[in-house]
């Protein structure tokens, strides 16, 4: 298996499990986000950052669905951990080929309109809209030529 369908796996995996809408085709679109998250990574082979951005309705559903009146920072906090849960997700798939990674701790950015810029054509993205509820995860990801997904 290649890296890249790696990371298209598991982000797909991930974005399904805990996002909970389901992904749509084409381009993902960061109209109406205003909050987002980022978490970044590291490891031998790999490092880079996951991104998660939200409408101010979803990121509310979300806020409530892991229990955000409970954490102190409210829905921001609830964002931050679902950067940390979601590339928790993806970073579980690689270790079972061997690639394992460092966590860091997520960037919650809030309030102003969000737009995602790839750095360059490492950027794996995936999205959801429904109504006015928006989701975007996005996944930056640099890789050493000698890394050897095993199988």
């Amino acid at each position: 298996m290649e890296f890249r369908a790696l990371v298209e796996d598991s982000l797909t995996s991930a974005f399904e499990t805990l996002v909970e809408m389901p992904p749509q085709d084409g381009s993902p679109s960061t109209d109406n986000v205003s909050n987002a998250a980022m978490i970044g990574f590291v490891g031998e082979h790999v490092r880079g950052t996951l991104g998660v951005a939200v409408s101010g309705p979803t990121l509310r559903d979300l806020a409530v669905r892991l229990g955000a009146p409970e954490i102190e920072g409210g829905p921001e906090d609830a964002l931050g951990e679902l950067a940390n849960l979601l590339l928790g997700h993806v970073t579980r798939a690689w270790a079972h080929h061997h690639i394992e990674v460092t966590i860091g701790t997520p960037l919650v950015v809030a309030g102003a309109p969000t737009e995602i810029q790839p750095c360059d054509t490492r950027q794996f993205q995936t999205s959801a809209l429904s109504g006015n509820k928006h989701c975007v995860v996005w996944l930056d990801a640099r890789v050493s030529p000698d890394l050897e997904v095993a199988t």
